[in-house]
């Protein structure tokens, strides 16, 4: 089987380089140097790397949490291969690779002393990290690949998901730490680092397109059909002060696709009118796309 490799699969494949590249900076710059325990399943490992060094006095030449975080990371890759998609699921194979390299390259280094002022920056940088990751396709796995998992099947985003994953983690460290005031940080870096994700992560948002075309043909609805694999409605109708008719469709496609779409409007008939409105919710056959 020959894999061909596109000049998009290559500006993807970068995106999440840089991604993976962002958050890795953020967290080892701004998260670690805290003493904040990160989100997610990266998190949940560096609790059991705890529980191994503290109860059990095991000790570590260097930091086993992204180690740990990669073995967990097999079965859920495992578990969503059907339900998500193989493309998403190699794209995330990569990202992890690529950020377990980088969190272990970078060095962990103080930037800014104050801890909420690095609440703050390091949230903004891995949840847009994270984001710019999702939006090309792939992810930092763990609760990223679950949270993708309920985003199609559900009306919960990604960042939600995260946020539920995240209380029980932090619920574990507090356990394990007794330290209430960190306990209080950490859940600031994650707030901002949720609200980070869910403004890049655009493909749980849902879009309404109406496009009004004075084109006759089923070109337009045709090209949508083959190209972006959406069903379209159409009729005719007027306009009030011509009184001319004219071609209107209607298609709801995600957020992320809206591009895609006006491409294919402009190149067929540059002078249609075209509206679009996001944050749509949606009942019945729809189809989400990663």
């Amino acid at each position: 089987m020959k894999f061909k490799i596109t000049y998009v699969d290559f500006l993807k494949a970068s995106s999440i380089f840089v991604g993976a590249l962002v958050y890795a900076f953020g967290m080892n710059c701004f998260v670690v140097p805290t003493g904040l325990y990160t989100s997610g399943l990266l998190g949940f490992s560096q609790i059991i790397r705890t529980v191994l060094e503290e109860f059990f006095a095991l000790s570590f030449p260097f930091d086993i949490s992204g180690i740990i975080s990669f073995g967990l990371n097999i079965p859920l890759l495992i578990f969503a291969y059907k339900a998500v998609g193989k493309t998403f699921i190699f794209k995330t194979l990569f990202c992890i690779v690529v950020q377990t390299v980088l969190l272990s390259v970078l060095p962990i280094n103080t930037i800014i002393d104050d801890p909420l002022t690095s609440c703050i920056v390091g949230g903004i940088m891995c949840g847009f990290g994270v984001g710019v990751s999702l939006r090309n396709g792939g992810s930092t796995g763990g609760v990223d690949v679950i949270g993708m998992y309920f985003a199609k099947k559900s009306s919960y985003s990604v960042g939600t998901v995260s946020m539920i994953f995240n209380i029980f983690v932090y619920g574990c460290a507090f356990l394990i730490m007794h330290d209430l005031e960190r306990i209080i940080y950490t859940l600031i870096y994650a707030s901002i680092s949720t609200i980070a994700l869910d403004r890049m992560h655009i493909q749980n948002i849902n879009s309404e397109v109406i496009i009004i075309s004075k084109q006759k043909n089923a070109e337009i609805q045709e090209a949508i059909i083959r190209e972006m694999h959406r069903g379209v409605s159409y009729w005719e109708g007027y306009g009030a002060y011509t009184g001319e008719s004219n071609h209107v469709l209607y298609v709801v496609v995600s957020k992320y696709e809206v591009s895609q779409l006006k491409k294919i409007v402009k190149k067929i008939d540059p002078n249609s009118f075209v509206s679009i409105k996001n944050g749509i919710d949606i009942t019945g056959n729809f189809q989400k796309r990663l």
